[in-house]
């Protein structure tokens, strides 16, 4: 169990972290948020550069399941294949979180805090950087993965304890990606599209058709309305039913009793 402050958010005393095991130098982690609602793992940028840099450090002696780089954002991945077994990126240094100066700490391993970056055809990790001059930490739902996470509010403690959890990469039961059938990263399926786009164009010509039969249907404007010879009952009302009050030719319309 973690001490939490539960105010506007749910804030917890992150005191260190270690890579591997060498801890980051003493640094300031600002306020730390506990936030489901966010993706990834945001640190103050000095403590970023140097996670990143100690990760790089440690797999530069070959200790990592493959060649580590830095990504374009200034995070780090692993260029390996998309279909590896995940537990060949647990290889990777695991980081380990210390709260309150010792009394709980929690591990995140390279299977939970690696993900497949479809764009870069690579596996980087989901730790980024929270910006200039921002003093502030931001735990998400990244750092949950493989975890069982309880918020205590009566309490005011946060739980973590180790899970053993299912990890999808496809929708049980569909042939196709996750990330496809959300469109992560830019992915659009081109026969969803097509679908789309024929539904749309259906609905739209046949609105065209109805209005065109309505107006085929009403008679002429100038009041000269009169029913067509031998026409039934249902035929008439039908006709009628095409008419509104305030029309010049409502006036002129059989009355059916």
């Amino acid at each position: 169990w973690v001490n939490m402050s539960a105010t506007s958010y749910y804030l917890v005393d992150l005191t260190s972290i270690g890579i591997g095991a060498t801890p980051l130098p003493p640094m300031d982690f600002g306020r730390t948020l506990v936030d489901s609602g966010t993706t990834f793992v945001y640190f103050p940028s000095r403590v970023f550069s140097a996670a990143v840099e100690q990760v790089i450090q440690y797999c530069g002696t070959g200790a990592c399941s493959g060649p580590v780089t830095k990504a374009p954002d200034g995070t780090f991945c692993v260029q390996l294949p998309e279909n590896i077994p995940r537990h060949q990126l647990d290889l990777m240094p695991q980081l380990t979180f210390t709260f309150g100066h010792g009394a709980a700490t929690t591990t995140w391993w390279g299977s939970q805090y690696m993900y497949w970056n479809k764009a870069q055809q690579q596996w980087c990790s989901t730790i980024r950087d929270n910006g200039a001059g921002v003093a502030e930490t931001v735990l998400g739902a990244a750092w949950m993965v493989g975890h069982d996470v309880v918020f205590d509010l009566d309490g005011n403690r946060l739980g973590v304890a180790d899970a053993h959890c299912v990890n999808h990469t496809q929708r049980p039961g569909d042939d196709k990606p996750l990330e496809e059938l959300a469109g992560i990263d830019g992915a659009v399926d081109p026969t969803n599209v097509a679908i789309v786009l024929a539904i749309i164009i259906a609905a739209g010509c046949f609105s065209r058709l109805v209005r065109r039969r309505t107006r085929q249907n009403r008679p002429p404007a100038d009041g000269s309305w009169a029913p067509p010879s031998g026409a039934t009952d249902d035929e008439l009302s039908s006709l009628q039913q095409n008419l509104r009050p305030g029309d010049p030719e409502w006036a002129n319309a059989p009355v059916l009793e």
